[in-house]
């Protein structure tokens, strides 16, 4: 059994259906491109989850060796601890959610959650920064949807 993050790079370089031709291309050497690919370890517990989440971000956001990161959480059985670890980050700083209502022809109703973390940007000033979450959950849609 291979390593999850020679699972991740392994999937991101060819799977065609999922994200992009150029995270595809970031995946073939990550380090060449200034991205981090981490093992997140998890915890049941989502507030936990959300603070050793911010945790990293912060110290990621600080190297400036690091444009772009996947952190990895292999241990996340469902999508309601995803949910609950996310739902957390909105109570901490520099953090934000936004949802939107769905409606899909086949699952039904659903809700999308826009994930941001700000950013220092030029002159001190602070952007918003999306964070992308991909995971092997059903309701995901298909360019989201990761293959465990």
């Amino acid at each position: 059994m291979k390593n999850p993050i020679a699972e991740y790079l392994d999937w991101r370089r060819t799977k065609f259906d999922v994200g992009c031709m150029f995270a595809r291309l970031i995946a073939s050497r990550p380090a060449s491109f200034g991205q981090a690919v981490e093992v997140l370890p998890s915890n049941s517990n989502g507030r936990q989850l959300a603070q050793a989440l911010d945790g990293r971000v912060s110290a990621l956001i600080a190297d400036p060796e690091v444009v772009a990161a996947a952190l990895l959480m292999p241990q996340l059985e469902s999508l309601e601890e995803l949910a609950k670890a996310l739902l957390a980050l909105n109570d901490l700083p520099n953090w934000s959610l936004s949802y939107r209502a769905l409606n899909h022809p086949d699952a039904g109703e659903l809700v999308a959650v826009a994930i941001n973390r700000l950013i220092p940007a030029q002159q001190g000033a602070m952007i918003p920064s999306e964070a992308l979450v991909l995971g092997p959950f059903n309701p995901f849609p298909p360019t989201r949807y990761a293959e465990q």
